[in-house]
């Protein structure tokens, strides 16, 4: 005679055994969460989030100095793995392109990218325009808060706007504060093959329009608010306001960043020609903020 154990026996994590069941007291199913070998158990230090093909290929020239750099393909979406190296140090790395333009499609990128990687920071990387006299083309802009210009009122011959401001996380500003102490403001420097740019901290203007308009209310506004805001983008609204509201979530990242080189000056002499420039740029300051950005990680953010 054989005994069977009715009910259900746990051999581990992933593995189970259904005895018992309505197809017959012998029946046996076996169970494996298909999920279990994609599970995350341990955070990654900086996500980068990118939107046009040029954003996407500066980073990618940046993971191609990498010895560890591999696709991984998630619901869909392509994530780049990959460890940069710094003189007393390395950072772990991942980007995601995300699928469009715009504030919505940020958010559910960096939904992804949380989801998956559990970054301590997530960073977006790319080009924008500029509306500051002091930042030329190929300059950078490091956001140290973000302008969300799209609220507003709308009465009868006028439009009230309505500005959100958020401000990058305390350590975050700490970290940038650390990088200009130590670089200079506006920080300077020479890429390989480039004429060298500038980069400076300030604020940055966010919203869904794209401006080509030298005369722009819009323009006009954000100099309102702040007087040294330095350029106008389409997704870091979004990256700020998803990163705020995750803020006391265990998995959710514990500051973000958003780094703009200039492409244009948000006139109509706007087009894609210096796109490459700009995006090269602003990724070639992300990899020299690496270090002092792993430092704060470290010493703040990777405690959490």
């Amino acid at each position: 005679m054989t005994n069977h154990n009715n009910g259900i026996q746990n051999f581990g994590p992933g593995q189970m055994t259904i005895t018992g069941t309505a197809v017959g007291a012998g029946a046996r199913v076996h169970y494996s969460p298909t999920s279990a070998a994609e599970e995350v158990t341990e955070r990654w230090d900086v996500g980068v989030l990118t939107v046009v093909a040029a954003e996407a290929g500066a980073i990618g020239t940046l993971a191609a100095g990498s010895t560890d750099h591999r696709e991984a393909r998630h619901d869909g979406r392509t994530f780049h793995e990959f460890t940069v190296g710094y003189p007393g140090g390395s950072a772990r790395l991942v980007s995601l392109q995300q699928s469009d333009r715009g504030q919505q499609s940020t958010a559910t990128a960096y939904q992804a990218m949380r989801h998956r990687y559990r970054p301590r920071i997530v960073v977006i990387v790319g080009i924008a325009g500029g509306i500051h006299p002091d930042l030329e083309i190929g300059d950078v802009a490091v956001a140290n808060q973000i302008i969300h210009y799209d609220s507003r009122r709308e009465d009868p011959g006028e439009t009230r706007r309505r500005a959100n401001v958020n401000k990058v996380p305390h350590w975050v500003q700490n970290a940038i504060n650390d990088f200009f102490a130590e670089h200079g403001e506006p920080a300077r420097f020479s890429p390989p093959d480039t004429a060298g740019y500038i980069a400076r901290p300030g604020p940055i203007g966010s919203g869904e329009s794209v401006i080509r308009d030298a005369n722009s209310t819009i323009r006009d506004y954000l100099h309102t608010v702040n007087d040294k805001t330095l350029a106008v983008e389409t997704e870091g609204a979004a990256l700020a306001q998803a990163s705020y509201e995750d803020d006391q979530h265990p998995d959710g990242p514990k500051g973000w960043m958003v780094i703009r080189g200039i492409s244009d000056h948000a006139d109509p002499a706007k087009d894609d020609s210096r796109h490459d420039l700009a995006a090269h740029n602003a990724a070639h300051t992300l990899r020299e903020l690496l270090p002092t950005l792993m430092k704060w990680i470290a010493e703040t953010a990777g405690k959490q």
